[in-house]
């Protein structure tokens, strides 16, 4: 009877995982779809692709390269916030700081109504984490 509930169980757990991990890369396949697909000068693809790996902690080496395209083409707050995600996600916070930083400023710059208490709530966090 134990033995029936593990088997049971173990197989659940790998349905689980297997239907998550479809999940992830059906994601994934999306992001690099639409990175192949970018325009030369489309920074928001890039950036926003970047974020949706980041966002499921997956790809990381992809997720810095899109960011540092999409940087290259237009510095935004977007994409500066999303690098200081990314050096969180990799365990530098102080990294992190320095771009969250930059995107408080340039949120600033973009637009008199920028609402900077997200970012400020993520330095703080890279702060707790030094």
């Amino acid at each position: 009877m134990k033995r029936s509930i593990l088997s049971l169980t173990a197989f659940f757990l790998l349905v689980c995982v297997s239907m998550a991990q479809a999940k992830e890369s059906k994601a994934v396949q999306k992001a690099r779809e639409a990175v192949a697909n970018a325009a030369p000068d489309d920074w928001m693809t890039y950036a926003k692709s970047a974020e949706v790996l980041l966002n499921k902690n997956t790809s990381l080496n992809d997720v810095a390269e899109w960011l540092d395209k999409s940087m290259a083409i237009k510095e935004s707050s977007f994409n500066l916030e999303l690098k200081g995600d990314y050096y969180m996600a990799t365990n530098l916070p102080k990294k992190a700081m320095e771009f969250y930083i930059k995107s408080m400023q340039m949120g600033k710059e973009e637009n008199e109504y920028y609402n900077p208490l997200d970012v400020q709530d993520k330095i703080r966090q890279a702060q707790a984490s030094i």
